[in-house]
């Protein structure tokens, strides 16, 4: 339950001036020890819906109350303040200054190969838009659904505003921040019970072991493929997840793009331990 704070004026729901106000006097409070908050930062296709149910289902067992943001809808001074865990979907760095609030996190990425292989097929048939904000999957559905598997991979190298944001995001991003646990995609699903316990002890949250079992047991992907039945199953949402599955999708042409403009990420990420990969 979200408790009422007196510091938050009521005005500041109508006025964008008092709410740049509030915001401030926020970032001013966040920085007293008492107001540590917790963050969960990812990105498009990083499995954000899986960690995002088990991040809510935790933190409703320690008692703490959680906001969701990403770019599409940034954060507010209010909801700073009224939040202890914050949720960062699909990360944009103007969404909220990370180093203004006193805080423990943990950072999701994973292999910007794989990420634009699930895009193309997510954008293609399988993510459902509800937000005006994101026509761009709606744009790109048309654009994929009348190209060649090979073709509508270049394009959204080329073109998606989204894939430009998630390689731009993951290349500025500080993997150095003492506060932050970084993680990759592929260990978490590699061993999701290791992991998390890992990724909660960081966080100094209390979380046992039965909880968690239940928990990532209750969330699984096995358990959120099992609710897609017959035709749908083809173009379910989650569709594989399989680390490297890009192997199977990339030309040789397409793996030459690639390398051209994304070599040193993938380096740098770690995913690559030479350039002629």
């Amino acid at each position: 339950m979200i408790m009422k704070n007196r510091l938050v004026p009521r005005i500041y729901r109508t006025s964008s001036r008092i709410s740049k106000r509030c915001f401030a006097i926020a970032k001013h409070l966040l920085s007293g020890s008492s107001s540590e908050k917790y963050l969960y930062v990812s990105h498009h296709k990083c499995a954000t819906q899986y960690v995002i149910n088990i991040v809510r289902a935790v933190a409703d067992i320690n008692r703490l109350p959680w906001v969701k943001c990403d770019w599409r809808r940034k954060i507010t001074g209010r909801e700073l303040l009224l939040n202890k865990f914050i949720i960062i979907q699909d990360y944009s760095s103007d969404i909220v200054e990370l180093t203004s609030i006193k805080s423990r996190g943990f950072h999701v990425i994973r292999d910007p190969r794989d990420i634009l292989v699930s895009m193309y097929f997510s954008h293609k048939k399988s993510h459902i838009v509800r937000d005006p904000k994101a026509h761009e999957i709606l744009d790109n559905r048309k654009v994929l659904n009348s190209i060649s598997e090979e073709e509508g991979l270049k394009y959204l190298i080329d073109h998606s505003a989204y894939f430009k944001r998630i390689t731009t995001e993951m290349g500025n991003w500080n993997y150095k921040r003492s506060s932050f646990l970084e993680i990759k995609y592929e260990e978490l699903i590699s061993d999701p019970q290791a992991r998390f316990k890992a990724i909660f002890q960081f966080l100094g949250l209390q979380t046992e072991a039965r909880q968690l079992k239940e928990i990532l047991t209750k969330f699984s992907f096995k358990k959120l493929k099992q609710t897609v039945k017959g035709a749908d199953a083809a173009v379910s949402h989650y569709r594989r997840g399989k680390p490297g599955d890009w192997e199977n999708h990339f030309t040789p042409e397409l793996k030459k793009i690639f390398k051209s403009g994304y070599n040193d990420l993938l380096l740098n990420l770690g995913y690559i331990e030479t350039l002629d990969w």
